[in-house]
């Protein structure tokens, strides 16, 4: 295995074992907290910028 071929593995084992670690949250928490959580985190930084769009 190259060395490139090192760095590619070793960043898509830590991708899957994030993605894991997010599963396992998801699963811990109930959906309607996480979406209150990140509204309250992500709003004002959407508001500054003013990409937010409501329909």
């Amino acid at each position: 295995m190259t060395k490139v071929g090192k760095i590619r593995a070793g960043a898509n084992l830590a991708f899957m074992f994030t993605a894991f670690s997010f599963r396992r949250i998801r699963h811990l928490i109930s959906p309607n907290v996480i979406k209150e959580y990140l509204s309250t985190l992500c709003l004002p930084i959407f508001t500054k910028f003013g990409t937010l769009r409501r329909f």
